[in-house]
């Protein structure tokens, strides 16, 4: 099986988030943004990754987020 390219797996942007969350008076937990999930969990997959120094492939993960993109107060949608 071929790995993907780690570019492969980005996600792109909107552009830079700054409106803050409507839920950080909650206080969290927010999801770091340098956090990933690995593709892959087998050792003999990740091995050609650790020993030349290049990222593995990995997901961007899913959660909170301390900022963001659009304003809770001008928009109406759902998520499924």
């Amino acid at each position: 099986m071929r790995l993907p390219d780690p570019k492969e797996l980005g996600v792109p942007t909107l552009g830079p988030c700054r409106v803050p969350s409507p839920l950080r008076v909650r206080g969290g937990p927010f999801v770091e943004e340098e956090r990933r999930v690995l593709l892959c969990s087998d050792t003999a997959e990740l091995e050609p990754f650790l020993t030349s120094g290049n990222q593995p492939p990995a997901f961007e993960p899913a959660g909170l987020r301390p900022e963001i993109f659009f304003d809770p107060a001008a928009l109406v949608c759902g998520l499924v």
